[in-house]
């Protein structure tokens, strides 16, 4: 499914593990909302939560900004607890985020 998505932070990582295995990645947290409306969640609870996702090292070129605007192709699976597991499969830049916070 296809999104446009406010990525807020890209930390890529490698370390090894017990084993002596080397896991490595990206680390990425993002809003679904990217024009940053308010949300009101019927609940009394106001405005998002940030979501996060790991990525593969071969995804780091797509990465040009953060925070920045991406369209995102985003993949929903059921894990085996039940929760659904979303993960970003693409990313296509679309802009920085402009910073309007203070302005008047």
């Amino acid at each position: 499914m296809k999104q446009t998505i406010l990525l807020l932070s890209s930390n890529p990582y490698s370390m090894r593990d017990e084993e002596g295995r080397i896991n490595e990645g990206i680390s990425v947290r993002y809003l679904t909302n990217a024009s940053l409306s308010p949300i009101d969640n019927g609940n009394g609870s106001l405005g998002a939560y940030p979501a996060k996702c790991t990525l593969p090292l071969s995804m780091k070129p797509f990465i040009m900004a953060a925070p920045g605007v991406y369209d995102a192709d985003l993949d929903f699976q059921v894990a085996s607890d039940g929760k659904v597991k979303v993960t970003i499969k693409a990313l296509d830049f679309i802009s920085n985020c402009n910073n309007t916070f203070g302005k008047k």
